[in-house]
């Protein structure tokens, strides 16, 4: 956790399972409770740690991608993380899928850059 409140950048990604994130990253979001800032009314993140969503689904609906995206903003927000992008991939199911769809791996390349950018502006 400390690692995490100390980076400049905290990029949190998940597959949509049934529209929301993993169970794994549930339980991670669960056992950050302690470091909240619902426990520490002071502010948690000292250093002006950001935040990054990254959602991932076979299925093509964005909207519940967006679902995962509003998760994982509302775990970095009681953190006194903010969320400074989302970049959300739809209709990917296995690695293959990259290769067939070179204008994902594009998208993400310039997400990246565009994240680079944010962090250099500030």
């Amino acid at each position: 956790m400390k690692s995490m409140l100390e980076s400049s950048l905290v990029i949190v990604a998940s597959p949509s399972y049934w529209g929301d994130v993993t169970g794994q990253m549930k339980v991670f979001i669960d056992r950050c409770t302690p470091y909240c800032n619902v426990r520490y009314k002071e502010r948690v993140s000292e250093l002006m740690t950001k935040g990054v969503a990254v959602a991932v689904r076979a299925g093509q609906n964005k909207k519940e991608n967006e679902n995962l995206v509003n998760t994982i903003e509302h775990f970095l927000s009681h953190l006194d993380i903010p969320l400074i992008s989302s970049f959300t991939v739809e209709s990917v199911d296995v690695a293959e899928d990259f290769v067939a769809k070179p204008e994902i791996l594009n998208n993400a390349y310039t997400f990246g850059k565009s994240v680079v950018a944010l962090l250099e502006s500030k």
